[in-house]
């Protein structure tokens, strides 16, 4: 074994006893991190710090609004105080943008948290010692960390650490995550020295010590060491840019030579090579759930799969890690509740995540009120782990799965101009044709039109229809058609009958006048009916059970404080105008002072509102006119409400 070699490992045996004891370190002083969501989120605590920075500020410039990387878009960050120039050390030196840092920001003790190991690298020796007691060289996976990337959307301000739990607690903060930034090696010659800013809570990095040293003159405080760069010569550049707009967040660090151009062409301004990170394979990461507030502002459930990254738009199964199978959406967030993903399935989950099935996990039935508060029937697909929505057919029977609930139609539901039918089961009718059945509506029976809805499913026809040269109408909502009652279609009024064959008829009012009519009758061939409801009068002309209406008008009765006497009366003279009223004419009396007069010129007595009168009954006065002249005395009037 050369010197080189045995010394290398023996200061690899140093290192490990060094990352032990700042792991330590770490684990004594580090705040804990719950997953409440909160108004603003929390900054990263500085280590070995009690202080909390609030970065509820909205960044200037995002850089994620146009860059697209590999781990996800490079969001902007909001300007620290600190730019890069070269300090003749291979590292970066104070620039004008450290100036800009306050003369009045607090200097804050600092305790590095690389104090520690300082003594205890202080402790280790270079001599050469046994060769028999050394190790062997560690593995690429002991001698690299992953070096991951979070984003902070109120500030602005990315965030990089090679501690896994660090990532995932700041992540269950509100913390967006972006995945593995880069691959770094667990010590080198050039450490990559980590400040923060406990007025704006920002974070920087810098390979400089002079930067560094400079920083925590104006305030900054240093939290040691947080990672290494790898050498020049093997390494893959990570770029730095610096934002002179962001009050946070000023500094953006990617390896992606296309997030550093974007940035560049947005207004960063590029700062070259802020250190090397390692060229080779991400290190493996245990998958896991998280629970963060950090893109919909409410606690939602993702999954980082081996790759660090979030689950999209597939399936999270208990052989990945998971527990259970959910599904993770476009947008990562797991299913808790239902989601119709527009192609035919509905995914059914509880609140954490795990989604519906039956009891043996086959494709089949299932029923259950666990998801609906009451019971519902759902076909449960293996396959997609979904329920079924949309029209299908198990067994020769036709269903139909609401979309966005995933249970089958069991009563009615709207379907174009067309209602679907489905029993309690949720079987579907199959033959097109008229239906007479009471399943759908109580027991009660009704009649429906049945016809091709969609391929071979049939639904019940809605709106007017013709069916053998007659006409119907469906009512919307329910299907049945419309039966013993009346529709307008356009201006004109149709009744329907017991079966539903629509004849033309006049408008409902004047037909259920006209059917009261029958039960009277008249010492004349005449009968003068008066709706006071409607406000309409009219004048018929045959016998009792006999009467046809020959005139219906509008009349304009008595007001509440002197309504219109009712009951049945008979015409009794005539006068040519009122002695206490000249402008009403053609006055024919019925009863005390109550006649049937002309209106009386003064406005609109024949409008929306119609009772204006003292207790007589006015209509137009050709109307007046032609009762005055044509119904003879002893005529039946019937005035009723």
């Amino acid at each position: 074994m050369t010197g080189y070699s045995y010394r290398f490992r023996m200061r690899s045996a140093c290192i490990a006893f060094i990352a032990a004891t700042i792991v330590t370190f770490l684990l004594a002083s580090s705040p804990s991190y719950g997953l409440e969501a909160t108004d603003s989120l929390p900054t990263v605590a500085p280590q070995g710090s009690e202080a909390v920075a609030d970065l509820s500020v909205g960044p200037t410039t995002k850089a994620s609004d146009s860059v697209v990387v590999d781990e996800g878009d490079a969001p902007a960050s909001e300007p620290s105080a600190v730019s890069q120039a070269d300090d003749g050390e291979g590292g970066t030196a104070d620039s004008e943008a450290a100036e800009s840092i306050s003369s009045d920001v607090p200097v804050v003790a600092v305790e590095p948290q690389a104090a520690d190991a300082q003594s205890s690298l202080d402790a280790c020796s270079d001599e050469p010692q046994d060769p028999s007691e050394t190790t062997e060289e560690p593995s690429y996976e002991e001698s690299h960390v992953n070096m991951y990337r979070l984003y902070n959307p109120n500030s602005g301000e990315h965030f990089y650490t090679s501690s896994e739990s660090e990532a995932i607690s700041i992540a269950g903060l509100g913390w967006q995550w972006e995945g593995i930034g880069w691959v770094a090696p667990s010590t080198s010659d050039v450490p990559v020295y980590r400040l923060y800013n406990p007025n704006g809570g920002d974070h920087f990095f810098t390979t400089s010590a002079t930067e560094r040293d400079g920083l925590v003159k104006k305030g900054w405080k240093y939290e040691g060491i947080g990672w290494y760069s790898d050498a020049e010569d093997t390494g893959l550049i990570v770029y730095r840019q610096y934002n002179k707009n962001a009050k946070t967040g000023s500094h953006n660090y990617t390896t992606s030579a296309a997030e550093n151009a974007s940035l560049v062409k947005m207004g960063w301004t590029a700062e070259g090579v802020a250190w090397y990170a390692t060229n080779g394979a991400n290190l493996p990461f245990t998958a896991r759930w998280i629970v963060s507030p950090a893109w919909t502002g409410s606690l939602e459930r993702y999954w980082l799969d081996s790759n660090a990254s979030i689950a999209k738009s597939r399936l999270v199964t208990a052989s990945e890690g998971a527990g259970y199978t959910a599904y993770a959406r476009p947008n990562g967030i797991i299913v808790r509740g239902k989601w119709d993903n527009g192609a035919g399935r509905v995914y059914v989950a509880n609140n954490d995540g795990k989604l519906a099935s039956t009891s043996d996990g086959a494709t089949g039935w299932l029923v259950t009120k666990a998801y609906d508060g009451v019971l519902q029937r759902y076909r449960y697909d293996a396959e997609s782990h979904a329920m079924l929505s949309g029209f299908f057919v198990v067994d020769g029977a036709r269903y139909f799965g609401m979309g966005n609930n995933g249970y089958v139609l069991r009563g009615k539901t709207n379907w174009g101009d067309h209602v679907l039918l489905a029993n309690n089961d949720g079987v579907m009718p199959s033959a097109a044709g008229w239906l007479v059945t009471g399943i759908y509506d109580g027991g009660n029976l009704q009649r429906y039109w049945l016809q091709k809805a969609y391929q071979s499913f049939v639904g019940a026809r809605t709106g007017f229809f013709n069916v053998d040269g007659s006409k119907y109408f469906g009512v919307y909502n329910e299907g049945y058609v419309l039966r013993n009652n009346f529709i307008k279609d356009g201006s004109t009024w149709y009744k329907a009958d017991n079966d539903g064959k629509l004849v033309k008829s006049v408008p409902p009012a004047q037909y259920l006048m006209t059917e009261y009519a029958q039960r009277f009758s008249s010492a004349t061939r005449w009968l003068i009916m008066i709706n006071l409801d409607t406000a309409m009068l009219g004048v018929y002309t045959g016998s009792q059970g006999n009467w046809t209406c020959v005139k219906y008008w509008l009349c304009s009765p008595g007001k509440p404080s002197t309504p219109t006497v009712t009951g049945t009366f008979t015409t009794l003279d005539r006068k040519p105008h009122l002695s206490t009223a000249y402008s009403a004419q053609y006055c024919t009396r019925f009863y005390g002072g109550y006649f049937i007069h002309s209106i009386l010129g003064t406005g609109n007595e024949l409008g929306s509102y119609r009772y204006l009168s003292h207790g007589c009954v006015r209509v137009e006065v050709d109307n007046a006119r032609w009762i005055y002249e044509n119904v003879p005395l002893g005529t039946t009037v019937h005035v009723y409400d």
